[in-house]
């Protein structure tokens, strides 16, 4: 077995943001163990690296590079006010989650290298903002070419956001959804983070929240798919703060409900919040569409006022976080969500499909196969062999 350097156990804790006494607490080890870890004094046993790995959110691979990694590029933080100003608001999880998908796609993309299959996307940073949104969704809907009837249709969300993900994947951009199941506390940090976009023009990445409610996820796909086309990478947030989260959630929500189709929502401004909010749930809901969505679309649209969108999108997130946690707290309990069809799910049949044939053909050994779908090298054969 390799050695381990110590200096990489430092790195791995504080790239967690944990100090010695948390995680101390969290690896169920004293402060003298650990110290006696993080010098070089004792080296790691297999198993203490296994808890190590999930309690810093690393995988197990991280723990035998020879020294720590340059810092991640994390590229821009569009949650903030002012994008600009930094990366500072990123906490200990979604750097890992950063980490790890950059390091899977940069995989990804070597391995495409090697095969000679490295074609160029066209969408990727093809658009932008100052060209104007009727432009800029002439060219989202040639790109994603669906048929919204179609998508309304679908007798359940779930349904529906498949067969988007399903034309994104045939655009070319891979799709991966994160929902960390072993942390109901992530719920109360839902707010701030909707995904996160790598503008590659051979492997682009989309990671979205799969912890939003299920008619969200076609939102944020395709807000995330915006930035794309404007060639942004970086992280978003549920709430449009900034000139580019906005732009890109008007392109979602003019995508998934044009003007001719919110005709039929039938309120006006002066109409009550009550009486609002209960149009825009049926509206929604024959549509497979999220509350949320057609109350900011009615609202950039003129058709609701200001003061009574705050109102109702208070009410709505409100009422989905408390859904939300009774969800976590169900689906714990029932543990079935480490099965493969679930991870295939979030992952994606285009990743899947790609890395499968880079396995069989010999450009990615099984480890890196294994790293990429990020499941075990033992899980590799069953994971891709399915119908």
């Amino acid at each position: 077995m390799p050695s381990v350097n110590p200096e990489i156990l430092v790195w791995a804790r504080e790239s967690a943001d944990l100090d010695e006494f948390q995680a101390c607490q969290k690896l169920d080890i004293t402060p003298v163990r650990l110290a006696d870890l993080e010098s070089g004094r004792v080296n790691p046993t297999p198993s203490i690296l296994e808890t190590m790995a999930k309690v810093y959110r690393q995988p197990l691979i991280a723990f035998y590079m020879q020294a720590p990694p340059a810092e991640c590029d994390y590229g821009i933080d569009y949650r903030t006010q002012c994008p600009e100003d930094g990366t500072n608001t990123i906490d200990a999880r979604l750097k890992a989650l950063i980490r790890d998908t950059r390091v899977r796609q940069e995989m990804l993309r070597d391995a495409l290298d090697d095969e000679e299959e490295t074609e160029r996307i066209s969408f990727v940073a093809s658009q932008e903002m100052s060209a104007g949104i009727e432009q800029f969704m002439e060219r989202l809907n040639e790109v994603v070419d669906i048929d919204m009837a179609q998508y309304y249709a679908k007798s359940r969300p779930d349904y529906a956001f498949d067969l988007l993900r399903d034309r994104i994947h045939s655009a070319g951009a891979f799709v991966l959804i994160d929902d960390d199941s072993e942390s109901c506390e992530t719920i109360a940090g839902l707010g701030d983070f909707r995904g996160y976009a790598i503008t590659d023009p051979v492997t682009p990445f989309l990671v979205i929240n799969g912890r939003c409610a299920k008619p969200v996820l076609s939102f944020s796909l395709l807000h995330e798919f915006a930035h794309l086309m404007l060639g942004n990478t970086g992280i978003s947030g549920i709430d449009a703060g900034n000139d580019v989260e906005r732009y890109c959630s008007d392109a979602a929500s003019n995508f998934l409900l044009p003007s001719s189709e919110l005709q039929s929502l039938q309120v006006q401004s002066e109409t009550a919040p009550e009486a609002t909010a209960t149009q825009i749930e049926r509206f929604a809901s024959l549509r497979n569409l999220s509350r949320g969505m057609v109350a900011y679309r009615a609202w950039r649209s003129g058709r609701v006022s200001s003061e009574s969108y705050c109102s109702i999108n208070d009410r709505f997130r409100s009422e989905w976080f408390q859904f939300a946690k009774n969800q976590r707290v169900a689906q714990k309990e029932q543990d079935g969500r480490g099965s493969y069809e679930s991870r295939r799910y979030q992952v994606g049949t285009k990743l899947i499909e790609t890395t499968r044939l880079l396995w069989l053909s010999g450009t990615l050994t099984t480890i890196k196969a294994a790293r990429i779908l990020n499941i075990k090298a033992g899980e590799m054969r069953e994971f891709v062999d399915f119908k």
